[in-house]
């Protein structure tokens, strides 16, 4: 395989991934909506307001934190999945942590899934 077919199928993957993207989001929760309805299963945006500001006193940099949020297991439940919520924040010094991805199971109507619950003690 030459390297401008592996260029190509590159690009085809980078481009292949549609996230749905929310723009200013005060919480995850919008982005764990949005990634529920996504074919993808996969929604981005970027934290604003106080948890924010809170968020960013984690990181060393003061640029904005970037969000995505992806369903990485539907629950028998109704509503409910296992997410893996992954922070990005932009402007960090050289050799800090890139991001951080958290996993949470989480219900549509902002309740904690009945199933899951033993593995998250």
């Amino acid at each position: 395989m030459t390297l401008r077919t592996l260029l190509l199928l590159g690009c085809l993957f980078v481009t292949s991934a549609h996230a749905v993207d929310l723009g200013a989001v005060a919480s995850a929760k919008p982005l764990f909506k949005a990634a529920m309805d996504d074919p993808d299963n996969v929604a981005t945006g970027v934290l604003s307001g106080s948890i924010a500001q809170r968020t960013r006193a984690q990181f060393p940099g003061t640029g904005a934190i970037r969000m995505e949020a992806r369903v990485l297991r539907r629950f028998k439940q109704g509503g409910c999945a296992r997410f893996a919520l992954r922070m990005i924040p932009d402007a960090l010094p050289e050799g800090a942590p890139r991001d951080m991805t958290l996993g949470m199971n989480w219900c549509l109507d902002g309740s904690i899934p009945q199933e899951g619950k033993e593995a998250a003690r």
